[in-house]
């Protein structure tokens, strides 16, 4: 191979990995939309006023959300690397959260904004932490 040629494969290599780094920056603005339905799920969980379809309602919304950003990142062409292990911890995290946040806050703060509006934020850190990360690596906006 002459240095020419050389020059020219190390080129296109590199327009590749860009148009690549470029094509993960999905996952940030998946985080971003995460993060903000979750805190809406929350606060509708802790602060609608209880009827019969509250619940009912307030499901469906939640996993139609879920289905809607699955469907969505199931479709990108680029998954980001690492995809699996950021999404995995994120998950995790968020699931914890969450999971504190419904079960404490539904029998010993059931509609007080005080725990409700906290924890509704504190469920979207997994999901908005994995967006910035992915915008720092990816190296632009979403």
């Amino acid at each position: 191979m002459r240095e020419e040629e050389a020059r020219d494969a190390l080129e296109r290599a590199g327009s590749v990995e860009n148009r690549v780094r470029r094509g993960g920056r999905w996952l940030a603005g998946y985080g971003a939309l995460y993060g903000t339905g979750s805190i809406a799920v929350v606060l509708a969980v802790g602060l609608a006023p209880h009827g019969p379809l509250r619940t009912g309602v307030i499901a469906v919304c939640g996993v139609m959300m879920v289905v809607v950003l699955v469907v969505w990142a199931a479709t990108r062409p680029v998954k980001p690397r690492g995809f699996a292990w950021l999404h995995t911890a994120m998950i995790a995290g968020w699931a914890v959260l969450y999971t504190v946040a419904l079960n404490v806050g539904l029998r010993a703060f059931p509609g007080d904004p005080a725990w409700w509006v906290p924890m509704a934020v504190a469920t979207a850190v997994p999901p908005w932490v994995m967006a910035a990360y992915m915008l720092r690596t990816s190296g632009g906006r979403a």
